[in-house]
């Protein structure tokens, strides 16, 4: 009885090994000069495959191996483009390893070695594997809201459940109820607000109501790719207050100039129905008027409304002297518009023309101790023009070149003088402090250095 038991437990062992191994098996092929060869012929979803490759290095670099459904008609590159879920580039490389995430939905893929060496480019070799279906994969998609009406900009919550294949760019989002129906990628252009799912199979998503009164819907969508298909819709409504929808806009500056980086004294009301992401902006006065978006490209300052209906402005001059505009937009929107606009002028404080210079309170410096900078900065400078710690050896010029190689630095933040002291980096040699305006609103340059030595 012992023995029969112990034999009969060894050939369930010996079957089971067997299986195992038949499952495991590497799966390889080679044509065409090329090859590929993975562990294994199946993985669950989002399980990372490693795939070894040949290939000849005559290749161009932009050769590639990509993930492709198998149901796609094999042979050309053009067609594995249109197709491909994930790709990476072979880069010349006779030989490598290149590593994927298995895809989310269950079935049989290919990996394909593509060429790139002209438009023309063929599939030089592929092999098979199969996702297997990962547990939830079979859940029903749901969406639901606990109530049908909501008033402008308040915050609501759907549930949601959805299955585990979906891929991690499944999302719900807002639409107007008029917007087309289109492609999880295509919709991006008509979504107002959106969440992603983030590969989760049930949950709560949190929206903000828009702040317009009219009929829209939640959008499920089961990826933004492409491919991505609306799955489910849940309707509601958005509904205001009389009293706040029918507020005129309006913006009231307390004085018509300013000094630079003076925070500008006024106040502004506007009806609620405008969106959460409407925008009061300074504009420079030959800005052309028009869209949202249009005045979006020649801002130098903005705050957002946040569903306010009125209220204290606290939005801060710029620092180059000028004429200016403040610009009220009633949306973020491709379709939001330009409601009204003040102008202003900016001129600069007394001494607000100073030359820009650094000292520092002495030539060297042991390691970690402090360096003490006094500084002098024009106010036309950006609110964030900058003074750093950089090696001497980093070329001058430019504050996106110093910024690649501080190791230390302090924003100006408007102040036309002052101290800012840095800790002597550990590292002993030659060291510079620079004076560099900002990137972006500013000029972008560098305009003053002092240098100094760090050592023992």
């Amino acid at each position: 009885m012992t023995r029969f038991w112990f034999r009969t437990l060894a050939l369930a062992s010996a079957l089971l090994v067997g299986a195992r191994t038949q499952d495991d098996k590497p799966v390889e092929k080679s044509e065409n000069g090329c090859s590929l060869k993975i562990a294994k012929s199946k993985f669950k979803s989002h399980e990372e495959i490693k795939v070894d490759f040949t290939a000849p290095g005559t290749l161009n670099k932009l050769s590639w191996v990509g993930v492709i459904p198998s149901e796609i008609e094999h042979g050309s590159t053009a067609k594995n483009d249109q197709h491909d879920v994930a790709y990476q580039y072979l880069q010349g490389r006779a030989s490598g390893t290149l590593k994927f995430k298995a895809p989310a939905k269950p079935g049989s893929w290919d990996l394909r070695l593509n060429d790139a060496t002209s438009a023309s480019g063929k599939e030089l070799v592929f092999i098979t594997f199969t996702v297997e279906p990962p547990p939830g994969h079979d859940i029903k998609p749901s969406l639901t809201l606990a109530a049908k009406e909501f008033t402008s900009h308040t915050m609501f919550s759907a549930k949601f459940a959805a299955p585990s294949i979906w891929d991690a760019y499944a999302y719900v989002g807002i639409f107007r109820i008029a917007a087309p129906h289109d492609s999880g990628m295509k919709s991006g252009a008509h979504t107002l607000y959106r969440m992603s799912i983030g590969g989760k199979t049930e949950g709560q998503l949190s929206f903000r109501a828009p702040g317009k009164p009219g009929e829209y819907e939640l959008r499920m969508f089961d990826s933004s790719g492409n491919d991505g298909k609306e799955i489910l819709t849940a309707p509601f409504k958005v509904t205001a207050p009389a009293d706040k929808a029918n507020i005129q806009p309006e913006i009231k500056l307390a004085k018509n100039s300013f000094h630079s980086h003076q925070n500008l004294e006024g106040t502004f009301q506007i009806p609620i129905t405008y969106e959460y992401a409407g925008w009061i902006g300074i504009l420079p006065a030959d800005s052309p008027h028009g869209t949202a978006q249009e005045n979006d490209r020649y801002d130098v300052a903005y705050e957002y409304l946040s569903g306010r209906t009125g209220g204290a402005l606290s939005i801060r001059a710029p620092g180059k002297p000028g004429k200016y505009d403040l610009r009220l937009h009633d949306s973020s929107w491709v379709d939001g518009k330009e409601i009204l606009s003040v102008p202003f002028e900016v001129t600069l404080p007394p001494g607000g023309d100073r030359k820009p210079a650094l000292k520092a309170d002495k030539e060297k410096y042991a390691p970690g101790e402090a360096i003490t900078i006094a500084f002098e900065s024009p106010a036309y400078f950006h609110y964030q023009a900058w003074v750093g710690l950089i090696p001497s050896a980093t070329p001058h010029g430019t504050a996106s070149k110093n910024d690649e190689f501080d190791v230390a630095y302090e924003y100006l933040h408007g102040r036309m003088e002052g101290t800012i002291t840095f800790k002597a980096p550990a590292t002993v040699g030659s060291w510079d402090i620079r004076m560099s305006d900002a990137a972006f609103g500013g000029d972008g340059k560098e305009h003053a250095s002092v240098t100094v030595t760090v050592g023992n």
